[in-house]
């Protein structure tokens, strides 16, 4: 079955459908729902992590080391400052990707509150049929 005709509907067309069809709404719960949602976000963060990764590639971080151990031996201001000046361009991608990485963090501690809602909603919904079988 083609499914192309969804990506033409908006929102507010799906959102009406799905609760106006009793087959569908017999088929989905809000922990798939949210399931789907930890699925998508969780791909976008793997992702973004990935790339983040990935702009640190053509570093050479060893040369850096030795630059920032010669610039901490050395006493002379202008051998100081021209080292500084080489050391520069892995300081500015390297800050870039610290600050990348703590907003991924920051979107990975909410992807996980949304991990525990799902598993909270899980817990709730075996209660209710565990009860419901016990009838």
């Amino acid at each position: 079955m083609d499914y192309d005709f969804l990506d033409k509907c908006t929102k507010q067309e799906l959102i009406h459908f799905i609760k106006n069809s009793s087959f569908l709404r017999q088929l989905f719960s809000y922990r798939d729902v949210l399931f789907f949602r930890w699925n998508t976000k969780s791909d976008e963060l793997n992702n973004r992590r990935s790339k983040s990764i990935l702009e640190l590639d053509g570093l050479d971080f060893g040369e850096r080391d030795k630059l920032a151990k010669r610039f901490n031996a050395t006493t002379d201001i202008n051998e100081k400052i021209r080292i500084s000046k080489q050391l520069k361009k892995y300081e500015i991608p390297f800050r870039k990707w610290i600050k990348e990485s703590q907003s991924i963090n920051g979107e990975q501690e909410k992807l996980d509150k949304l991990y525990y809602q799902m598993e909270e909603n899980r817990k709730g919904e075996n209660h209710v049929e565990q009860k419901e079988q016990a009838k």
